[in-house]
């Protein structure tokens, strides 16, 4: 008999990952004005276990027989970010708010070190914003230390949350 080939299968985690994607997707649409049944079928989410994300990670306004009103997003978070010669405040999801992180972390090493190598793995490379207009890092050496010397910066306030 022949051996059957085997199917890579999903991972637990890999489920996990791709249902709370589906979650994320939902709760945009209702931020945009679906219901939360409309967001659900629509995702192939729950809408138990969409109630639930919107619960963990919004603050709303929950009302018997009127519409959801989303009065904050949890999921969300203002940061600063070096973006084609300036700084730039710009509000990103978790996933984009990492990436965000490590590149101010490595303008942080270059501008204490002034070793450009600590840069090299970001250029051309962007996060999207929660709208989803790209922002590009900004990697020049020279226009680092000029928004840094303009704007006497201080790593410690980096991002906060979205009100």
């Amino acid at each position: 008999m022949p051996n059957k080939p085997k199917h890579p299968r999903t991972t637990r985690a890999e489920l996990q990952r791709q249902a709370t994607e589906r979650a994320r997707a939902a709760f945009q649409a209702v931020e945009q004005g679906a219901s939360i049944r409309q967001a659900a079928k629509e995702h192939h989410v729950g809408r138990e276990r969409l109630s639930a994300f919107i619960r963990d990670h919004a603050d709303v306004d929950w009302k018997p027989g009127t519409k959801l009103v989303i009065t904050s997003n949890r999921l969300v978070k203002d940061t600063l970010i070096f973006s084609k010669g300036r700084m730039r405040t710009v509000i990103l999801y978790p996933e984009e708010l990492s990436f965000a992180m490590r590149h101010m972390n490595a303008v942080k090493q270059f501008l204490n070190s002034n070793d450009p190598l600590h840069l090299k793995s970001f250029q051309g490379k962007f996060v999207t914003d929660v709208s989803g207009k790209q922002h590009v890092f900004e990697t020049n050496p020279n226009r680092l230390y000029e928004i840094s010397a303009a704007n006497d910066l201080d790593f410690l306030p980096l991002y906060k949350d979205v009100v």
